[in-house]
């Protein structure tokens, strides 16, 4: 999905969403948009359906289960500890930019050489040059990470 909104324009900003701490994109209208957050939203509304092969299955054949006696736990779900979270999340997030700092140095790069040949017409030029100052904002913004 990053990499849609990416070639969608969006511009990726170095600030992180207030609910999931994903990076958050602008679009061409300047608002601010979370693309984890936005999949939770899309699956939220869509219509959830019983799965037809769960929803069929004969049950003749299956017997109760007896009462044994033996004195079973109830079970209780293993929590994570908030700290290694937090900490396995910043990690991630200094991954990711890294690496997005990679892609956008790397495309710099290209843009560059085409630039340079001067095979483009003017106007061809006019995109570069705008392409290449959105890929310097872009960088600069990831210099600092949340």
């Amino acid at each position: 999905m990053m990499a849609e909104r990416l070639l969608l324009g969006h511009r990726m900003l170095a600030t992180c969403c207030d609910k999931c701490s994903c990076v958050l994109f602008e679009d061409q209208n300047g608002k601010e948009v979370c693309v984890r957050c936005d999949l939770i939203d899309d699956e939220m509304e869509q219509p959830t359906e019983p799965d037809a092969r769960i929803a069929n299955v004969p049950t003749a054949g299956l017997l109760p289960l007896a009462n044994t006696g033996e004195n079973l736990r109830p079970h209780v779900p293993i929590q994570p500890h908030m700290e290694s979270k937090s900490t396995d999340e910043s990690n991630l997030q200094r991954e990711v930019f890294t690496e997005v700092r990679k892609v956008i140095a790397s495309e710099i790069r290209l843009a560059l050489v085409e630039f340079k040949k001067g095979r483009q017409n003017v106007s061809s030029r006019l995109e570069s040059l705008k392409l290449l100052r959105s890929l310097a904002r872009t960088f600069r913004a990831f210099d600092t990470p949340c």
